[in-house]
């Protein structure tokens, strides 16, 4: 059985602020996030897609279609947190890559050869400790 955040603690977990995204107000992260895609693209000549995803997830983009083993420490409640049985806060950036690449396949069907750099930010939630 999974250890589920109480509603309290999801609540002020999903009160946290992203510093990264304009909507919460300036801050310098968004420049800096601005001035990195911007080289980026202008060195590898690419469209830009940025994608902001919730902070919650399903269990299965966070960790199964990743291919993380069902028995991984990683998804231990130790470090990792749980909402409800199928659901999670993000843990890392990459289990926004199935949704995400779910949406480009989709928006370029017509044109797969399309160079895409893909740019997920947002808060992770995951808790890591020196033992």
């Amino acid at each position: 059985m999974t250890t589920l955040l109480s509603a309290h603690d999801l609540k002020v977990a999903l009160e946290l602020r992203d510093l990264s995204d304009p909507a919460g107000g300036p801050h310098a992260m968004q420049r800096l996030l601005d001035d990195l895609l911007a080289a980026l693209t202008g060195a590898w000549h690419c469209t830009l897609d940025v994608q902001r995803r919730r902070p919650l997830v399903s269990v299965e983009d966070n960790y199964d279609r990743l291919g993380y083993p069902s028995a991984d420490i990683t998804r231990d409640g130790r470090y990792s947190r749980y909402a409800a049985e199928t659901v999670m806060l993000r843990s890392h950036t990459s289990a926004g890559v199935p949704p995400a690449l779910r949406a480009l396949a989709a928006a370029h069907a017509a044109d797969p050869r399309v160079d895409v750099l893909l740019a997920l930010p947002g808060l992770c939630y995951r808790r890591d400790s020196i033992d």
